[in-house]
């Protein structure tokens, strides 16, 4: 409980929650501008506390319309973003938790992975972009 309590104090009398808003916001962006220059169709879900990534245009609605997404882009480039140190849940169903912990230096090297992680999984993939569905 002691925990519980510190943790409401620091949401109630700190910019917490909306410094990590802020920065969900700055990684959907940059996460946006990477795919956006590959041509990869891509969609965000949630708040940017607790997003997530969909390659498909739209984002999904249901099961029928995950499946229909590039689920599979997203299962193995996951794979790579472990690899290059940026920890998210493999499964495209499940959203990317962002911490007040998070800084500058944190997203310019989740984003460096993220790039490598897109690049690479094309690259394996044997495209050099994905169309936009």
């Amino acid at each position: 409980l002691a925990a519980a309590e510190k943790t409401l104090e620091i949401l109630e009398e700190t910019d917490a929650l909306e410094r990590i808003a802020e920065y969900g916001t700055r990684l959907r962006q940059g996460m946006h501008a990477i795919l956006g220059a590959r041509g990869i169709a891509h969609s965000f879900v949630g708040h940017p506390s607790m997003s997530g990534l969909y390659f498909a245009k739209d984002p999904p609605r249901n099961y029928r319309a995950w499946k229909s997404s590039d689920y599979s882009f997203y299962d193995a480039m996951a794979k790579v973003l472990h690899d290059e140190g940026v920890l998210c849940e493999p499964d495209s169903r499940e959203p990317w938790f962002i911490s007040a912990a998070h800084d500058d230096a944190c997203l310019a090297d989740t984003l460096k992975g993220f790039e490598i992680a897109v690049d690479t999984t094309l690259r394996k993939s044997g495209a050099s972009q994905k169309v936009p569905a």
